[in-house]
């Protein structure tokens, strides 16, 4: 694959559809400073720049085995970006978007592994626990941690609904739409798709 000067430029243009972020002060790195071009925000997405720079890294690579690489090095240059800041940016907008799952579904493994523990115990310890008369102690633990379980599924199960609740509105709401005889373009669809 050979990048020729017009599709640098092509992808320098995508690049810059990325918002400029900067450190302020810039030797302090205390916050980020976002400069959004006469684009609307909507159009501007952090992950352009990362994008368009994995491209043009693969084609330099690449322009090694082509003809009449030199002078590729002086057009490939990408607007200057700090790519910790685009990292912390699509962090924080997958945060936005979707719930934390995984740490829900984290802490119902772990209630899992210490009910389990629990019940190896008990079953380990029968004897005793049925000697001693320890058996309603020994219940109300296990019934304890499988509560704490059973809490813990419940919520992971709220936030699936939950996360999926603004996909479903979105496909009931341009099926409606189509099926009132209206026409579903592109243009008609990225609007309402984006505000959600």
């Amino acid at each position: 694959m050979k990048l020729c000067p017009r599709d640098a430029d092509l992808l320098r243009e995508i690049s810059s559809l990325s918002t400029m972020r900067v450190w302020y002060p810039t030797h302090l790195q205390k916050m980020p400073k976002v400069s959004w071009s006469c684009l609307t925000s909507l159009a501007q997405h952090h992950g352009f720049h990362p994008a368009a720079k994995s491209i043009m890294d693969y084609g330099m690579q690449l322009s090694t085995f082509s003809e009449g690489c030199s002078d590729l090095h002086l057009t490939l240059d990408l607007p200057p970006f700090t790519n910790h800041l685009l990292e912390r940016a699509s962090i924080r907008a997958l945060r936005r978007t979707y719930p934390p799952d995984w740490l829900l579904i984290q802490g119902v493994s772990a209630s899992r592994e210490k009910r389990m523990a629990i019940l190896n115990e008990l079953i380990s310890a029968v004897k005793f626990i049925k000697f001693f008369a320890w058996g309603d102690h020994w219940i109300k633990r296990s019934t304890d941690a499988r509560g704490v379980e059973t809490n813990g599924m419940v919520k992971v199960l709220f936030s699936m609904i939950w996360t999926s609740a603004l996909i479903l509105a979105s496909l009931i709401s341009f099926f409606t739409f189509g099926y009132q005889g209206n026409q579903l373009a592109a243009s008609v669809a990225f609007m309402p798709i984006a505000l959600l």
